[in-house]
C-alpha cells in the first residue's frame, strides 16, 4: 500500500512537471504515460510534443540532459552514492521495474560503459554472469560494479540478492575480472541506497580505490 502510494505520488509529480514545462494538458501527459509507460516521456513523446515552441523546449531539454549525463560520466566511481547515481540514471523505469545494472570500468574507476542487463525480479536464473560479464570482457575492463533498484524504496538486500551477487563475485574471481562492489538503490532517492561492501555482506568486500595497486586483491 506504501508502495503503491509512492509511485502514485512520484509519477503524478512527473506528469505535472512535464505538462507545466511543454504547456501540453496534464490528461494527454497521463493518458501516455498509462499507454505506454513513464520513459516514454524521454523516449517516444511525439504524440504530446507537437508545436514549434514545444518543440525546440524539448530538443533544449534533451541537450540539457545529454550535458548532465556527460558531465556524470566524467566522475570516477569512488564511492557507494556516486555508483548509485550512475545506476539510477541507466535504469528504465525505475519506479515499477527492477533493473539490474553492470558499470565497467578502467584503473581509475572510470567508466568505459554502463548498461542494464536485466529487467524484472532479480534472481540467479535472469541474472547470469555470462550476461552480466559480457560486455566487460568485450570492452577489456579492468573491473565491474553491479547495481540493482527496488521499486518500494526499502534497499534492504533479500536472500537472493545476496546469492546473485556472491555468485557474480566467484565468476569475476575465475574471469579476472573483480566485482568491486554491488549496490542496491532506491527508485526515489541516490541518498538511500545499500553496499554490499560497506556493510561487509561479502565475505571479502573489494577495494573501491585501487590504482595505485599491482594487482586486484581482496581485503
Amino acid at each position: 500500500m506504501v508502495k503503491n502510494k509512492l509511485m502514485d505520488s512520484a509519477t503524478e509529480s512527473i506528469i505535472q512537471n512535464f505538462s507545466m514545462l511543454f504547456l501540453v494538458p496534464k490528461e494527454n501527459v497521463r493518458r501516455q504515460v498509462e499507454t505506454a509507460g513513464l520513459e516514454s516521456l524521454l523516449q517516444d513523446p511525439i504524440n504530446l510534443i507537437k508545436t514549434a515552441s514545444q518543440k525546440q523546449k524539448y530538443q533544449a531539454f534533451l541537450k540539457l540532459r545529454q550535458q548532465f549525463q556527460g558531465e556524470l560520466t566524467q566522475a570516477n566511481i569512488n564511492d557507494p552514492k556516486t555508483l548509485a547515481k550512475y545506476s539510477l540514471g541507466a535504469m528504465r523505469d525505475p519506479q515499477s521495474k527492477e533493473n539490474f545494472v553492470v558499470i565497467g570500468v578502467n584503473i581509475k574507476n572510470k567508466p568505459v560503459f554502463i548498461e542494464s542487463v536485466s529487467l524484472g525480479t532479480i534472481n540467479t536464473s535472469i541474472v547470469h554472469p555470462r550476461e552480466v560479464f559480457r560486455n566487460a570482457i568485450r570492452n577489456n575492463v579492468v573491473a565491474i560494479f553491479v547495481s540493482h533498484n527496488h521499486p518500494s524504496g526499502d534497499t534492504a538486500p533479500s536472500a537472493e540478492d545476496i546469492q546473485v551477487t556472491k555468485r557474480l563475485v566467484e565468476a569475476g574471481k575465475i574471469i579476472g575480472i573483480p566485482v568491486l562492489d554491488h549496490v542496491i538503490v532506491s527508485s526515489y532517492d541516490v541518498e538511500n541506497h545499500f553496499s554490499f561492501k560497506a556493510h561487509g555482506v561479502l565475505e571479502k568486500p573489494t577495494v573501491y580505490n585501487f590504482e595505485k595497486q599491482n594487482e586486484f586483491e581482496m581485503e
